[in-house]
């Protein structure tokens, strides 16, 4: 559009929801990802909520952790965030098992994952989680702010799928997640790095950067036997999990 001889640009017809992240974001453990996964249910709300106005972009890759974003499916997004037809309206980013559930297959953590070994390895990987995160969420923000649109990003924590089980690797994890003193506390986990997990970085993190925090993890709390395909030895949640998710970011998405 012109205006007295200044091109005014147009707010395109379309607002537009990206999903970003692993295999939960693709839907894994569902009976059919696309449409029963956390996003594609929560891509169904969308499009009800918006009249069908819409774009639906899923970039999640299977695997992915925090450092492979960084490369490919970051610059998908950005990509997915310029398009001219569009506006974002919301990112969502599930992203962190992948990060720490390799350690926990192989030595010392297979052996002893309570040990000082054991936690030694999780602590790095920690601090290579926390500075890929804060760089993520760093640029999808300066990629939404030159979008028309005035685009959100809801992040999510991540579930224990052994809680409720009585496996070893129950208390493990939960100290992974959660820290030594087993919630999520941003002051606690800077004054005492033992106290911060994958989730009190992913709280502390992405609420510094101005996402909404969605915590999964009261979610599966005792209820991961009902909610994922554990049973199998496969940490996906089945389809009450991804309902479970998916109503939890509809809450969010709703309340913001």
């Amino acid at each position: 559009m012109v205006t007295a001889g200044v091109v005014v640009a147009s707010r395109p017809d379309r607002t537009h929801y990206i999903a970003a992240g692993d295999s939960l974001a693709v839907g894994e453990g569902a009976t059919v990802g696309g449409q029963f996964g956390y996003a594609g249910l929560f891509d169904q709300f969308y499009k009800k909520d918006h009249r069908g106005s819409e774009r639906y972009t899923n970039v999640a890759v299977p695997g992915e952790n925090s450092t492979d974003f960084g490369g490919d499916q970051l610059e998908a997004v950005v990509t997915a965030i310029d398009q001219e037809d569009s506006e974002v309206d919301v990112v969502t980013l599930t992203i962190r098992a992948n990060d720490f559930l390799p350690l926990l297959r192989a030595e010392p953590c297979v052996s002893d994952p309570a040990g000082l070994a054991c936690q030694g390895a999780v602590a790095v990987a920690l601090g290579g989680f926390a500075a890929n995160y804060q760089s993520i969420l760093t640029q999808l923000t300066v990629a939404l702010s030159s979008d028309l649109g005035a685009g959100r990003i809801i992040v999510t924590t991540l579930y224990n799928p052994h809680d409720g089980t009585g496996s070893p690797f129950e208390l493990p994890i939960d100290i992974v997640l959660l820290g030594f003193d087993g919630k999520i506390d941003c002051a606690a986990s800077q004054a005492d790095p033992r106290n911060g997990g994958l989730n009190d970085i992913a709280a502390c993190v992405g609420a510094g950067a101005g996402a909404t925090v969605v915590d999964l993890h009261p979610l599966f709390d005792g209820k991961a036997p009902a909610l994922t395909h554990i049973a199998e030895g496969d940490v996906h949640p089945n389809n009450d999990g991804h309902q479970a998710i998916a109503d939890a970011v509809i809450e969010a998405y709703s309340g913001s």
